[in-house]
């Protein structure tokens, strides 16, 4: 299926790396957020119903897929649409459900 990645998430995902360099003062942290982020991005391309629904107030049902990632604490927010796969979110795990939105 054909990824499209959102502006908003885009602005998360670089928003995220950001923050994250200021934190730890190192960017070797972002590269690895950022290629966890391609490789779940890659896996829910190639199986996009493998994920969850969202399952939160306010949210439609049914329409959002989250994923985990593996080893930092941010999910990916993606709904298919058509023939493409649109990443609409890229949140920390720990934020307010439905902040995303």
């Amino acid at each position: 299926m054909k990824l499209r990645i959102g502006d908003a998430a885009y602005l998360q995902v670089r928003d995220a790396g950001r923050y994250i360099e200021r934190q730890t003062r190192s960017y070797r942290w972002v590269k690895a957020v950022l290629a966890e982020f391609r490789t779940a991005c890659r896996a829910i391309a190639a199986h996009p119903e493998m994920a969850p629904f969202v399952d939160e107030e306010g949210v439609p049902p049914r329409r959002y897929r989250e994923v985990f990632l593996k080893r930092f604490q941010y999910r990916i927010i993606d709904e298919i649409d058509g023939g493409f796969l649109n990443v609409v979110a890229f949140v920390h795990a720990a934020r307010d459900p439905g902040s995303w939105q």
